[in-house]
């Protein structure tokens, strides 16, 4: 199954992202770990409106989305001879960016607030200052507005693939494993039943 390898991909990319305390970040009250200095936090979110602006962060969550799909797709998706599979395969690697973009919507604001956050813990006051006034310079505002299409660039994507292809092995066994032990549990607990 074709999909399967960027399921499971994507299912260990959710877990991985979904600690038992998930919980909205609203500003530097609710940073997890305590509070941080609302002063640090103002220049911390700051830089993360200049790396994602508010008004541009679904446009850029999408277009990082669908590079990073299609970097998937070419390098993890096993081939395919039924045409007819083929194109619901890709219909549905197509979907997915609408299907997510209502959630990035959502959870955007949280999520800039908690890369904030973590701008807090990393960085001195004088260093998010620094950086601060570095994103306002023109070289500064042009790293900052590239920093999440570089993904996109034809290198990173080489790249990208490139190691993809070296991990698809990797994820078919992980994927045998996984369904096979499955299947033994689910074996081994209808014997009990």
């Amino acid at each position: 199954m074709r999909y399967l390898p960027t399921a499971i991909a994507t299912a260990a990319l959710a877990l991985a992202a979904s600690p038992a305390h998930a919980q909205v970040i609203t500003g530097p009250q609710s940073c997890v770990g305590g509070p941080v200095d609302p002063a640090a936090f103002g220049l911390a979110i700051e830089i993360v409106h200049a790396i994602i602006p508010p008004e541009q962060s679904e446009k850029m969550m999408q277009e990082m989305m669908e590079s990073l799909l299609s970097q998937m797709e070419k390098s993890l998706a096993p081939e395919i001879s039924d045409p007819g599979l083929e194109a619901i395969f890709d219909r549905k690697m197509k979907s997915i960016p609408t299907r997510v973009l209502p959630v990035v919507r959502k959870h955007m604001p949280s999520i800039a607030n908690a890369m904030a956050c973590a701008y807090v813990r990393q960085f001195s006051v004088a260093e998010l200052t620094e950086i601060n006034a570095f994103s306002k310079t023109p070289a500064g505002k042009h790293y900052f507005s590239r920093s999440v299409s570089m993904i996109a660039d034809p290198s990173v994507a080489a790249a990208n693939q490139a190691y993809m292809a070296d991990i698809k092995p990797i994820m078919q066994s992980f994927q045998q494993e996984t369904m096979d032990e499955v299947i033994a549990y689910r074996n081994r607990k209808k014997g009990k039943n």
